[in-house]
């Protein structure tokens, strides 16, 4: 009987280890998936002043072009706008650069590309010309 006294802390021991490691998985799955859903604080895209835009100018587009970045990706959840992302197919960092990007040449600032897709750009037809206007005066 002693043999059966002794084993019987081990196996308790062995169980709880085997459960706190799994518990320990768990745990660690959650936090590295939650991390996916974070939304974005800033650009993560490169984008310089305009021609005659002063820097101050720069930094208040830039304030408001962020603002608008975040509600393009749903700014209200980021679970919901983690879901929404996937629904899409694009990633939130894809969404929230493009909003932003958007937004800043929009104001008339300036997008680096690389010389292949500024040729891209350049060959472009131009686009069709605005509908006649109907009104009556």
């Amino acid at each position: 009987m002693p043999g059966r006294l002794e084993a019987r802390p081990a196996r308790a021991t062995s169980s709880a280890i085997g459960g706190s490691f799994h518990v320990k998985r768990i745990l660690f799955l959650t936090f590295l998936l939650g991390g996916c859903a974070t939304t974005p604080t800033g650009p993560g895209v490169l984008v310089l002043p305009g021609t005659g835009k002063s820097f101050d100018q720069f930094r208040f587009d830039e304030h408001e072009c962020r603002q608008y970045a975040h509600a393009q990706i749903g700014g209200s959840s980021a679970d919901q706008a983690a879901a929404d992302a996937e629904g899409s197919g694009r990633t939130l960092r894809q969404r929230y650069d493009f909003g932003y990007q958007q937004c800043m040449y929009a104001k008339g600032h300036k997008i680096p590309m690389a010389r292949h897709e500024a040729a891209r750009y350049r060959n472009a037809p131009p686009p069709p010309p605005p509908p006649p206007d109907y009104r009556v005066n």
